[in-house]
């Protein structure tokens, strides 16, 4: 929420869903010294349960492949459990918890294959 959104769009690779003129969801991706990072993926509450995460998710291990890299990583907060189950469910594996700040963040990585 802190983001300067033009530097943003500038230096990451930045994904929208558009529904009806609204932007209703967006995957924000990046190269990190840890590797290709997925730093943000949100969906409108409206939107929610229709796929768009889902696809959103197959995006960014489609676009770190292209970028060729055979993994991606992203963090969470430790208390968003059912971020966490999902992304478990899609194959993420934790390989750290780090606190940074008052934040307590699940890291968390998933191999790819070639497609």
């Amino acid at each position: 929420m802190l983001e300067n959104y033009t530097e943003v769009l500038r230096s990451r690779k930045v994904f929208v869903s558009e529904h009806g003129g609204r932007i209703v969801g967006l995957l924000i991706l990046a190269g990190t010294s840890e590797g290709f990072i997925l730093e943000n993926v949100a969906v409108h509450p409206d939107f929610s349960g229709q796929g768009l995460g889902h696809r959103f998710l197959l995006l960014a291990e489609q676009e770190a492949i292209a970028d060729g890299h055979a993994s991606i990583h992203l963090y969470t907060h430790e208390k968003m459990v059912r971020n966490i189950d999902l992304y478990e469910k899609v194959g993420y594996v934790m390989y750290d918890r780090r606190t940074e700040g008052p934040y307590t963040r699940v890291f968390m990585r998933k191999t790819l294959g070639s497609r």
